[in-house]
């Protein structure tokens, strides 16, 4: 059912469609001025016994029962663009279009998932053909992807601030971003550093409410610090090594600021890493552990 200026759009809409449809172009320019009402006494006069199902346009206000009242046949509101239909089509018999409601959600979430299952092949088989040393592992079980040149890009989206943020403002937003398919959600840190406890805060929100890989956007040590405590536990006596070594890597301080943090030379703090890194190039232990660090970090350099 449509109108006199979107007849031949809809005619070309249900062309290969596998359903048996007709067009029926009522009296009026445009769809959308439609009533129900009016669509309902149109229809008394026409020859519907091999009519099973009439859509009528989304952006037609009303309910469509009234309609279905007078002719005794199921009638629906599909979607607002008629370029839409062909969705719709291919769901009829397996999902509940309503009778005051677009169809467009189911469009927009019909469309989300065929994209996303495109993607998803499209990465599948990148992975499969890449040169397995290109290829760096991001986050572990459900959170894991991949990223390497030869792979799609990820895409991150960023909580600006969610150290200042309350709990429930940055899981809202996790949520969001993690609908919309971001690959990587990113706890963004206020500017200047020393918040470890909002970092810990905010990137506990986010892990809580999303399986996508989590990362923190800092260089601050004290953010680096509790990282690695959450990894290995304070007690370990590989912990202090590990802190220096990895604010060496990512914290963009100089050898004398990492040194004051730590309560030691600059010099030693160039030692310490170089050593940390050789004892890593012939334990796999260590090199696993420094891994899971990593993980549960994501550090982004600022």
């Amino acid at each position: 059912m449509t109108g006199l200026l979107a007849k031949e759009m809809v005619a070309e809409s249900l062309h290969g469609s596998a359903l048996e449809c007709q067009t029926l172009a009522l009296p009026v320019s445009v769809a959308s001025l439609m009533s129900p009402e009016y669509i309902a006494n149109a229809l008394k006069t026409k020859d519907l016994s091999n009519i099973d199902l009439v859509l009528i346009p989304g952006l037609i206000k009303g309910d469509t029962s009234k309609i279905e009242e007078v002719t005794s046949i199921k009638t629906r509101k599909g979607p607002k663009n008629a370029a839409d239909l062909p969705i719709v089509l291919k769901a009829i018999g397996k999902v509940k279009l309503s009778t005051t409601l677009p169809a467009d959600e189911f469009v927009r979430r019909t469309t989300f998932l065929e994209a996303e299952r495109a993607l998803s092949t499209i990465k599948r088989d990148a992975i499969r053909q890449s040169n397995k040393r290109e290829v760096i592992i991001i986050g572990a079980g459900k959170r894991r992807t991949f990223l390497g040149p030869s792979l799609p890009m990820l895409v991150l989206a960023e909580i600006v601030d969610a150290s200042i943020m309350s709990t429930d403002e940055i899981e809202r937003r996790a949520r969001a971003f993690a609908a919309s398919g971001v690959d990587i959600v990113d706890v963004g840190m206020v500017a200047g550093g020393g918040h470890p406890e909002e970092a810990a805060r905010a990137v506990k929100a986010v892990k809580g409410c999303t399986e996508k890989p989590v990362s923190i956007d800092t260089g601050d040590p004290e953010e680096i610090e509790a990282a690695v405590a959450k990894v290995i536990g304070e007690d370990q006596s590989l912990y202090r090594k590990l802190c220096i070594h990895l604010s060496h890597q990512w914290s963009g301080w100089s050898l004398e600021q990492i040194g004051a943090y730590f309560g030691m030379k600059g010099s030693a703090v160039s030692q310490s890493s170089r050593r940390l890194k050789n004892m890593m190039d012939g334990d796999k232990v260590m090199r696993k552990l420094l891994e899971s660090i990593r993980k549960e970090m994501l550090i982004v350099e600022t």
